[in-house]
């Protein structure tokens, strides 16, 4: 039998000063499933994912505002 559960979430939080790496943007996602709460169970998956943007961060203003590369570390891009 396959159940699905009644509700999932999805944590994310939007930092407005960014973090860097050698001035790179990035985002690093890592997996985790609460499934329990009294007590408290959580399985941290071994798997994660980092992305880091191509060019070097600088604060956003007028003239970078549109270089993707900069902003966003989306590796489809």
């Amino acid at each position: 039998m396959n159940e699905t559960p009644d509700y999932m979430y999805t944590l994310q939080e939007y930092v407005d000063q960014p973090y860097l790496v050698d001035g790179l943007k990035f985002d690093m996602r890592v997996y985790v499933l609460v499934y329990g709460t009294d007590p408290m169970r959580v399985f941290l998956f071994n798997d994660g994912l980092a992305r880091f943007a191509t060019v070097p961060y600088s604060p956003t203003s007028q003239e970078n505002a549109s270089n993707k590369y900069m902003h966003l570390t989306n590796y489809s891009i």
